[in-house]
């Protein structure tokens, strides 16, 4: 596709930029598409309102909510999620009565192998809700490890046993079917449309899916990207891991709403480690993202650190992801810089600004010498 003469020329001043990272044209090429910032292609514009109402969905979750605190969460969420009232197994997915409950809706009454899911702590499953500009966001908080995977599981797995990664701790729930909601608006529509059939109802539901799909955050009390830092005694870091990961998550969920766009990219790491971080101090702290992310002792890193997990497909060669390391080392200190430069936030659709002018330039171009100036003039044109 041809460029027009702005994007021709910023293209070319990302390259001038990453030129001075690495010499191999070919990496250049690797990382000018990898590194290509999707907040920016969004057709969502930037300058407009903060605020955006909260979705459909949250306000079911009030309900269970509410209902959970005597009937317990996991009893109140059998009936929405179908698919916890099935173990996790292997095979699970493909057992009839499993797809007639989780892809139809049938009432699950005489199914053998609706026998819900085993929860190890169960009665310490919680229903919270993250507050941002973008509308609450529902969160499921497992205690014990094991349960958070066989939720995880369940949600993304259709139930089947798939091996989890040890940092994996939280993931956004996004578009899942729930069946309460969905046979009430069936319902609704039916009692003013009597004549038509049930089938043309259907469709027509179909094309709304904010009437019936939910999205909310699985999150487990694990240390946060499986390490220990220093200073934090066990409790202390079960806390705050809980707190990092509840405001990571709503940061993809602001960027998905808000710039209609959410990628599994070092980008979008980056603001989400910029938010959670935020939720336990006060200035973002580069090096502890870096140790997040494996990168903590650079040039060697540490195998299992979650940098490995957002490496393109097709992965980037090895040079460029060495290149790419050194990237996101130099932004990070750039962000930091800049959250130094404007310090504590007052407010919190201030640190939303903050984190709107980090997504509006690539990231070359945070790593750039210049980059904490054009961070400051993003966040002051806003």
């Amino acid at each position: 596709m041809e460029l027009n003469p702005a994007e021709e020329e910023n293209r070319s001043g990302r390259m001038a930029i990453l030129f001075t990272f690495t010499q191999n044209p070919h990496v250049v090429q690797e990382l000018i598409d990898y590194t290509k910032n999707q907040f920016l292609s969004s057709t969502k514009d930037r300058e407009g309102p903060l605020e955006i109402p909260e979705e459909l969905h949250v306000a079911d979750w009030r309900r269970y909510a509410l209902a959970a605190q005597t009937q317990g969460a996991l009893p109140v969420l059998k009936e929405p999620f179908v698919q916890l009232n099935f173990p996790v197994r292997e095979g699970m997915s493909m057992n009839e009565n499993y797809r007639k409950a989780s892809f139809k809706g049938l009432q699950i009454a005489g199914m053998p192998e609706a026998q819900g899911i085993q929860l190890d702590e169960p009665e310490k499953l919680r229903i919270v809700f993250i507050d941002g500009p973008v509308g609450k966001l529902p969160a499921l908080i497992a205690h014990h490890p094991r349960d958070f995977e066989l939720l995880f599981q369940s949600f993304f797995y259709r139930n089947e046993p798939v091996p989890i990664p040890s940092a994996m701790g939280a993931s956004i729930v996004k578009g899942v079917n729930n069946w309460a909601r969905l046979r009430k608006v069936f319902s609704e529509f039916r009692s003013r449309n009597s004549f038509r059939s049930a089938q043309s109802i259907f469709a027509e539901i179909n094309q709304k899916k904010q009437l019936y799909q939910d999205t909310f955050v699985l999150i487990s009390k694990k240390p946060y990207s499986n390490v220990w830092p220093r200073n934090y005694d066990h409790q202390k870091w079960q806390e705050a891991s809980v707190k990092i990961r509840m405001w990571h998550e709503y940061a993809h969920y602001f960027t998905s709403r808000y710039f209609e766009t959410m990628q599994n990219n070092i980008h979008d790491e980056l603001l989400a480690d910029y938010l959670g971080i935020h939720a336990v101090k006060p200035i973002f702290d580069a090096q502890l993202f870096l140790l997040f992310l494996g990168l903590e002792r650079h040039p060697t890193y540490r195998t299992g650190g979650r940098f490995e997990n957002y490496l393109g497909e097709p992965k980037l060669s090895t040079e460029a992801k060495k290149v790419l390391q050194t990237l996101v080392i130099k932004a990070a200190h750039q962000v930091e810089s800049f959250d130094k430069y404007l310090g504590d936030s007052p407010d919190r659709n201030d640190l939303f600004r903050r984190l709107i002018a980090i997504a509006s330039i690539h990231i070359e171009e945070i790593a750039a010498p210049n980059g904490l100036k054009r961070l400051v003039d993003l966040y002051s044109h806003r």
